[in-house]
């Protein structure tokens, strides 16, 4: 797996665990840091570009949103 997207995975997992702890202090300090990670992939918008690991990019943000 791309490195950028085990950092995004496993920083939102860390987010997630903060959300159940109601740790809105790290779930703020980690959302911000997700979302610089998400500007850098390239098959979101606005490039959409088709890249090997679009589908997995894609995935990944949607979780997030859904989250």
């Amino acid at each position: 797996m791309d490195p950028a997207l085990t950092e995004v995975t496993q920083l939102f997992g860390r987010f997630k665990a903060a959300f159940l702890r109601n740790d809105f202090g790290t779930c703020a300090n980690l959302l911000a840091q997700l979302k610089v990670l998400l500007t850098k992939f390239p098959s979101l918008p606005p490039s959409f570009q088709v890249t090997p690991n679009a589908v997995q990019e894609l995935s990944i943000a949607s979780n997030m949103l859904n989250s």
